[in-house]
């Protein structure tokens, strides 16, 4: 059998930072903080499943919204 070439996969999520940083200190300190990631708008995890990343952000989310939702209804 050859030899066939092998390639890294690799999956792209977008996020908004406002859903973020109410969400997480880690992406907070990274999106607001001396980070290149923060001057480039891209945030590059190679240890973490797609599987994981994506309940982080959708926990993310949650909170953020939440947040935001009682921010509101005390104004």
């Amino acid at each position: 059998m050859p030899m066939l070439p092998s390639f890294a996969l690799i999956e792209w999520f977008k996020a908004h930072s406002l859903a973020l940083w109410p969400g997480s200190s880690y992406f907070d300190r990274m999106c607001k903080g001396d980070f290149k990631e923060a001057s480039i708008s891209v945030i590059e995890l190679k240890e973490d499943s797609s599987f994981l990343l994506g309940r982080i952000l959708s926990y993310c989310y949650m909170v953020g919204w939440s947040s935001r939702k009682h921010e509101e209804e005390e104004t």
